[in-house]
Order: C-alpha cells, then sequence, then structure tokens
C-alpha cells in the first residue's frame, strides 16, 4: 500500500510516523519489524525517492503511555542507522507528550 500510494500520488514528497502510536501490545522490536516490513519496504520499492520523518519512539513497554528505556533508543537509533534510504531521515522529539518545541530563534 505505501508503494502504490507513493507511485500513484506524485505530489506526495515523504512520510512520517511513529513507532509507539496506536501499537499497544507490540514490543519496540515488534514496532521495528512491523515499520521495516511495510513503511520502509514501501518507500524502497516505489518508483521514486521519498523522505522519511521518523518520530521517536513514544513508549518502551507495550503500552502507549510515553514511556522511555535506554534499549527502545538503541533500537530506534539502529533502525534509522541500517534503514537503507538514500536521503537523509529526519527525526522529530517530543517533549513529554507535548507538541515538539520549536524554536525560531535558536542559534
Amino acid at each position: 500500500m505505501v508503494t502504490r500510494t507513493f507511485n500513484e500520488y506524485e505530489n506526495l514528497t515523504g512520510i512520517d510516523f511513529t513507532l509507539g502510536e496506536r501499537m499497544g501490545g507490540m514490543t519496540s522490536e515488534e514496532r521495528r519489524d512491523w515499520a521495516d516490513r511495510t513503511l520502509i519496504a514501501g518507500l524502497k520499492a516505489a518508483n521514486r525517492k521519498a523522505r522519511l520523518l521518523y518520530r521517536a519512539p513514544l513508549s518502551a513497554d507495550k503500552t502507549s503511555h510515553r514511556t522511555t528505556s535506554v534499549s527502545t533508543e538503541k533500537i530506534a537509533r539502529e533502525a534509522i542507522e541500517t534503514m537503507g534510504l538514500d536521503d537523509p531521515v529526519w527525526i522529530e522529539f517530543n517533549s513529554i507528550g507535548r507538541m515538539p518545541i520549536h524554536r525560531p530563534n535558536f542559534p
């Protein structure tokens, strides 16, 4: 479905996802495997390049309740570094479940 969507909609330039969003009941490893099999594989199979915005994982356990752990962060980093996309992967972090922090005057 991801491949078909990118191939059919020429103005679509990228996709974003968050491991953990609506993924309760899955471990961090299961979430990563799902993303690799569906989203990442779909992007690679498309007939053109697309950008990826990877949001930092929302939870480190089987819930979707904003928990974190070193092991989950390592899984996320490894996933990003090994997904094999040609273009850079953009990463977004969320601050304690609130909207992302925007600093227009960031030095």
